[in-house]
């Protein structure tokens, strides 16, 4: 009987704790404040116990406008357990609204996040599975991306939108199998710092018009930056690499141009090392003859036509 009565009070006292966490979805039946017990099924404003599940398909979506929302933590004005953005789920948090990550969010094919400042702490992980979590505004000293060490997660597709400062610190576990990366957007400057000898992305985009650079100040344990997939500049774009770092490249580099004679502009100190091909574009108006020259050879003229 009284070893009955202990596995009883060790079974009791599991399912309390399994108690403790509690689950809510997003409806948005009322207005598109996250702190509104009536927007969330089962009615409740969830905390740092809340395990918050944003689902695809409704009108009506979450819009932050001040202070933070933390994951795992009970630090910011709002809070949740977990954030899972499901296919077509979107969450906006507007300027000024700092995301601190310290435990799990989850980007499904189609969702969004809209953030300007995104921390990932310690014991956070980010995982992006197609969807997509951007940059929103350019403010200045904002839309910063910090991954600090015991940080985690992957991106296996989908994107992630810098528009500042991009930074990783040694030891933390985030990288990007698939997916792309996007230098910029609003912001005229956006600057990578990588000190995790581990870290690397898979494609990486320099937007239309941003001026890029990884960091030109020599930081601590200072690492290559490490692209699996293709690198490319756009057009008006450019892209500068101090000559005390190092990027490799295992697929294609591409400078890209336009047809009004715009070209992407790269910088270094041969300390860019390509594994794939290069590729400058270069674009011809029509209706004229051209001169085609070395490196193109044996080529009929009809190639050339539209």
């Amino acid at each position: 009987m009284k070893t009955l009565t202990f596995y009883s009070f060790i079974l009791l006292f599991i399912f309390t704790c399994n108690l403790s966490y509690s689950q809510t979805y997003w409806t948005g039946d009322q207005n598109k404040k996250w702190d509104s017990y009536k927007n969330w099924n089962p009615q409740i404003v969830p905390d740092a116990n809340t395990d918050v599940i944003i689902p695809g398909g409704l009108s009506t979506y979450p819009v932050l406008n001040n202070k933070e929302l933390s994951v795992n933590s009970s630090v910011g004005t709002y809070s949740c357990r977990s954030l899972l953005i499901e296919s077509g789920g979107l969450l906006t948090l507007s300027a000024n609204v700092d995301f601190l990550i310290y435990g799990d969010v989850t980007v499904e094919a189609d969702g969004i996040i809209y953030v300007e400042n995104l921390g990932l702490f310690s014991g956070g992980n980010l995982y992006i599975n197609g969807g997509s979590v951007q940059n929103i505004k350019n403010t200045p000293g904002k839309g910063n991306f910090y991954f600090y060490s015991g940080s985690g997660g992957n991106m296996s597709s989908g994107s992630l939108y810098v528009f500042n400062l991009f930074y990783f610190q040694s030891g933390t576990g985030w990288n990007a199998d698939g997916g792309t990366l996007y230098l910029g957007g609003d912001k005229s400057m956006v600057t990578i710092r990588p000190t995790d000898p581990d870290f690397y992305v898979n494609d990486l985009i320099v937007l239309n018009g941003v001026d890029a650079e990884v960091d030109p100040i020599l930081m601590s344990g200072q690492q290559p930056l490490q692209i699996n997939g293709d690198f490319t500049v756009e057009t008006e774009a450019s892209f500068t690499i101090p000559s005390q770092h190092q990027v490799n490249v295992t697929g294609n580099f591409y400078l890209k141009a336009d047809a009004i004679n715009n070209k992407a502009s790269f910088i270094d100190d041969n300390n860019l090392a390509v594994s794939g091909e290069t590729f400058v574009e270069k674009y011809y108006s029509d209706n004229r003859w051209h001169f085609i020259s070395s490196p193109l050879s044996d080529a009929v003229s009809n190639v050339f036509l539209d």
